[in-house]
């Protein structure tokens, strides 16, 4: 039974911890405090003992990467995922989560392809994760086109707005437009209102 419960509510808390990490590691805590280790551990055994029976449901692969996730065992997550790559597998989930690995690593170049293909995929909050890792690519005038174009899309995506925000500003662009898109993503995650504040203050315009 704690399978049918924890399988699905797991991998879609894998999802919110990709999406926080950003900008909000409170709200990964916050995820994390939902569920106790023993719960984690035990659904972890359930699912291994279901891909023993079918090695190929991709749904179990993918709530055991989240598990492990949760647990603080990222590598072997990993690990995980890049041999479902080897063997084929073409899945926006197991996509983002490599990049989100490499994200986490700082790796920027390599992140970008990953999530870059998840998001072509569907999967919709790679999109923010794309622009930041164009803008710390430090290519600003890619990162502006891609959140022009995902932001039709994803119009709540506090983190297109972000970085389109950033990179503007690191072109030199209209303070107007890169304030608005600041904003916006304050509005839309207000944990980046310091950034917004730190910018585009009154003291700051009088420079």
């Amino acid at each position: 039974m704690l399978i049918k419960i924890l399988s699905s509510k797991l991998k879609s808390l894998s999802l919110v911890l990709l999406v926080v990490c950003l900008s909000a590691p409170s709200a990964v805590l916050a995820e994390k405090k939902k569920y106790s280790k023993s719960e984690l551990e035990q659904s972890l055994v359930e699912i291994e003992l279901r891909l023993k029976k079918n090695p190929h449901d991709m749904d179990m692969l993918e709530s055991k990467v989240a598990t492990l996730e949760v647990l603080g065992r990222r590598s072997e997550a990993e690990q995980i995922c890049e041999s479902a790559v080897k063997a084929g597998v073409d899945r926006p989930f197991i996509w983002r989560f490599l990049g989100f690995c490499k994200y986490k690593e700082r790796n920027w170049s390599e992140a970008l392809p990953l999530f870059k293909r998840a998001e072509s995929m569907g999967e919709s909050g790679s999109a923010g994760f794309v622009a930041f890792c164009l803008r710390k690519l430090h290519r600003y005038d890619e990162c502006v086109k891609f959140a022009n174009e995902k932001i039709q899309h994803y119009p709540n995506d506090a983190v297109l707005y972000f970085n389109r925000g950033l990179a503007r500003r690191t072109l030199h662009q209209s303070k107007t437009l890169v304030c608005a898109d600041l904003w916006k993503a304050a509005q839309l995650d207000p944990s980046l209102i310091d950034a917004h504040r730190s910018i585009c203050s009154e003291e700051d315009s009088s420079k």
